[in-house]
């Protein structure tokens, strides 16, 4: 039972760490959308994104292709891409999706915050 519930954790984190590196580009996963609730609006807007995201993709590699290109620009242009599509899929969620988002990718804790009175900022090397 316990080694279950340790595969478990492992492929939850796993989910976060891929949520993590891929950002919004994941949302176009329809595991994704139906975890977050998606609209059908939201979904064709995502499609869209995703669309037009593999167009310019498809631009970049065949100018790369053409010898236009050097493959250090190619890769440059590609995570360009990618962070700007992220930044446009994550754009369609509502606020409620977005912090969602957040304690799914491990970004943020879905726990309330808590302020121990005790607690020291100070550094422990702090005065040496």
């Amino acid at each position: 039972h316990a080694v279950g519930v340790i595969v478990a954790c492992s492929i939850d984190r796993l989910r976060q760490i891929e949520r993590q590196m891929l950002g919004g580009n994941l949302l176009s996963s329809p595991a994704e959308q139906k975890l977050l609730g998606l609209t059908v609006e939201q979904q064709q807007s995502l499609a869209a994104i995703q669309k037009q995201s593999a167009a310019k993709a498809s631009s970049i590699n065949a100018r790369c292709a053409a010898g236009q290109l050097s493959s250090f620009w190619k890769w440059n242009n590609l995570h360009r891409l990618q962070s700007q599509t992220s930044s446009q899929m994550l754009s369609v969620l509502t606020t409620g999706q977005k912090k969602h988002w957040l304690v799914l990718s491990g970004q943020k804790s879905g726990l309330p915050k808590i302020k121990d009175p005790e607690a020291s900022t100070k550094s422990l090397f702090e005065g040496y």
